[in-house]
């Protein structure tokens, strides 16, 4: 299965598997396993020649799964739900985009410890009833 039938099934640890597969090539590698039809009318510089080749449509699903990747990352810390959190984390690893993934989780490990700090700090203070 492709990373287009991944993303059209909503399975996107497959899509995000098969993009970090292709991200190990070269990209002229990728153009040669997968040449675009010959064309005598067709030029390399016409756009729409361009749009069709293989590391093309690839990059247009990797920026389509990072930005559901990225909005999913959001929700689940909206929602607090970790195991989301450490899922789209990971997948943004894959897909090439692991800067953003650690800026990500590192706003949500800092949000996480302020509120727990202002949390304790807020907390009423028990005394220790000593002997």
């Amino acid at each position: 299965m492709g990373v287009q039938k991944a993303m059209q099934l909503n399975d996107h640890e497959l899509a995000a598997a098969q993009i970090h597969h292709y991200l190990q090539f070269e990209p002229t590698t990728i153009t040669e396993i997968f040449p675009l039809p010959s064309d005598s009318t067709a030029s390399d510089s016409d756009p729409l020649v361009a749009q069709e080749s293989p590391t093309y449509v690839l990059e247009s699903h990797r920026r389509r799964l990072l930005d559901i990747i990225s909005n999913a990352f959001e929700k689940a810390v909206r929602d607090g739900n970790v195991d989301s959190i450490t899922r789209n984390f990971k997948l943004l690893s894959l897909i090439g985009a692991k800067e953003q993934g650690i800026e990500k989780y590192g706003y949500y490990l800092c949000g996480t410890v302020k509120r727990k700090s202002q949390d304790r700090m807020l907390a009423p203070v028990n005394k220790c009833e000593c002997s």
